[in-house]
Parts: structure tokens; sequence; C-alpha cells
């Protein structure tokens, strides 16, 4: 049997731009994806790239202080703004809403 983690990133091996699998990755504190490491933040900023109108996803990144998407810098004051609309629902790819200790929710 395979982890959630593993899933994810075997997903992501096979479709990097799959907005969901970063999302979900995201959740579960990153992982690796093609040899390469990727924080929780990282995901954040790779799933916000795919699908930048993921209000979530801005939320997420404004509570882990802000950063770089698709090139483009980002306060934490601007990310919560821009995903102040976020409302919460369950993912698809994965059970657990949310990490209640920080927020995170997908």
């Amino acid at each position: 049997t395979y982890t959630q983690r593993e899933c994810y990133e075997r997903a992501l091996t096979l479709d990097p731009g799959y907005a969901l699998a970063w999302r979900s990755l995201a959740h579960v504190g990153g992982g690796v994806v093609g040899g390469k490491a990727h924080g929780k933040k990282e995901c954040i900023e790779q799933a916000l790239t795919f699908d930048p109108g993921y209000a979530r996803g801005w939320r997420n990144l404004g509570i882990e202080g802000g950063g770089t998407v698709d090139g483009q810098e980002y306060s934490e004051q601007e990310c919560l703004e821009m995903g102040a609309d976020a409302s919460p629902r369950p993912s698809p790819l994965c059970s657990p809403s949310g990490d209640s200790r920080r927020g995170l929710q997908l």
C-alpha cells in the first residue's frame, strides 16, 4: 500500500501541473517530486501557480507569511486579502478537511 504522500508524489511525477495534487501534498507537509524536496509552503506556491483562483491557497500562503507565485512575490497581507473569500470544502483527494493546528485547509 501507499501513503497519501506517496500517492500525491506519484500523481505529480505523472502530471507536474496537477494543482489539486500540489494542494494535497501541502496538506501532508510536502514531499519529493522529480527528485526535489518541496515543503508545505512550496507546495502551496506550486498549487497557486497552476490554479491562481484557488482562494483557500492564498489564505494558506498568507498563514505561511506570504511567498512567490509564478515569479511574483506576495506579502502575508496580500495573500490573506486574496484568500478572504475562502470557504471550507472537502478535498476529493483526501478525507481530512484541514489542519486545525495552523488553519491549513484544502
